[in-house]
């Protein structure tokens, strides 16, 4: 009788196996025909700091089809390293205290954009008027 549960038990999880890679399967076709050729993303190295109120602004003027950015930013007057995040045209910011000792020169604050169909020359103009002063 256990061997009869057993048997039937594993045939019913080899059917719910194929199922679910159907499943995937047609979920990457569909995931790779529509998305992957439409998000685009655009990273930016700031060489500086930057002014935080300019960088709030920034999100105002990058294009709507830019739907998520994130990064780390260091604001001018403040020593403190900040992470943010936007996604749904909200912003957040949060200063971050790593864990461990990090060299100044070896970390270069940076954005990632991405976005369907965005105009990058558009990003890179609204950051590169945002930039102030060089960093040390």
């Amino acid at each position: 009788m256990d061997l009869l549960f057993t048997s039937s038990h594993r045939e019913a999880e080899l059917n719910d196996q194929n199922v679910q890679q159907h499943s995937i399967e047609k979920m990457d076709e569909h995931s790779h025909h529509h998305t992957h050729k439409h998000v685009m993303t655009y990273t930016h190295r700031f060489d500086g700091v930057v002014d935080r109120q300019k960088f709030e602004n920034l999100f105002s003027k990058i294009p709507t089809e830019v739907y998520r950015a994130k990064g780390i930013i260091k604001f001018t007057k403040d020593k403190d390293l900040y992470l943010f995040q936007f996604a749904y045209r909200e912003l957040e910011i949060i200063k971050i205290k790593p864990q461990q000792s990090v060299e100044p020169k070896s970390l270069k604050p940076v954005a990632v954009f991405i976005g369907e169909h965005f105009d990058k020359i558009q990003v890179k103009n609204a950051i590169q008027e945002l930039t102030s002063i060089k960093m040390n």
